[in-house]
């Protein structure tokens, strides 16, 4: 694989990839490098995610994105292959800031503690349903050093969560102000404590994947 975004295809190809491989692989496609999605105009990538570091007051190289439009195609096991649809996929980002996910981790444990306290009350039918759903993935997220923005409610009580809707506000916005790129329906981010739970969470799911499709991990 020596393209910046290889073919799906090749996949099969590599009967029984090492597990050290697929981890290099995480580190060198899947976490640097312009995404998929922006290969036309990465300039656009690069002062969309430079906006979105401002509203935290983060340096851009510490933003990045993962889905499929980071190869071009979706690596979530049933999905496997899928290709990006500029018009439909969302954006996912990732930031890696020990200091952010020290602050949006508070926040997620104070969403967790209000609604198992009947405290935090769904204010409509999609907030009942996703709820318990959220919090349970926050839980599990925060063991292993992840929180992601969106399954906290955008309200000022979580003023992490909310500069974190803000930033992906900016970003979404700076590409619908750019001539030539679209606007993505929903941009998200999810915010890593450090590099080592970023490739072990990233990694990790290309390898559930890999599994998924039938490949043997060696």
């Amino acid at each position: 694989m020596t393209s910046s975004y290889p073919d799906p295809t090749l996949w099969k190809d590599q009967e029984s990839p090492a597990k050290r491989d697929v981890f290099r692989f995480t580190r060198l496609w899947l976490c640097e490098g312009i995404p998929y999605a922006f290969r036309n105009d990465a300039a656009a990538y690069e002062l969309a995610r430079e906006n979105f570091g401002k509203v935290l007051g983060e340096h851009p190289r510490n933003v990045s994105m993962t889905g499929s439009g980071r190869l071009g195609y979706s690596l979530a096991g049933a999905k496997f292959g899928a290709p990006y649809d500029p018009n439909n996929s969302d954006v996912d980002l990732f930031l890696v800031s020990d200091t952010w996910f020290e602050k949006i981790q508070k926040d997620a444990e104070l969403f967790i503690s209000r609604f198992s306290a009947g405290l935090a009350v769904p204010r409509n039918e999609s907030e009942e349903k996703f709820w318990p759903e959220n919090v349970k993935r926050l839980e599990q997220g925060m063991k292993r050093g992840h929180v992601n923005q969106h399954y906290i409610p955008n309200v000022s009580r979580y003023q992490a969560a909310r500069s974190c809707y803000k930033a992906c506000r900016a970003f979404q916005a700076t590409l619908g102000s750019q001539m030539g790129t679209a606007e993505p329906k929903k941009v998200s981010v999810r915010i890593y404590q450090d590099w080592d739970c970023a490739e072990s969470q990233i990694g990790g799911s290309l390898l559930f994947a890999l599994k998924q499709t039938g490949h043997e991990v060696i």
